[in-house]
C-alpha cells in the first residue's frame, strides 16, 4: 500500500512540477513582453 502511495505521490509530483514549468514560461515570456513594450 505504501509503495503505491509513494507511486501515485511521485506522479502527481511530476504533473505538478510540468505546469508549474508551464507558468513560469508563460510568465517569464510576459515578463519580456512587457519590458520589450516599456523599454524599447
Amino acid at each position: 500500500v505504501f509503495d503505491l502511495h509513494a507511486d501515485i505521490d511521485a506522479e502527481s509530483c511530476e504533473a505538478e512540477k510540468s505546469i508549474l514549468k508551464r507558468r513560469l514560461s508563460e510568465s517569464a515570456s510576459e515578463v519580456e513582453r512587457w519590458r520589450r513594450k516599456c523599454f524599447a
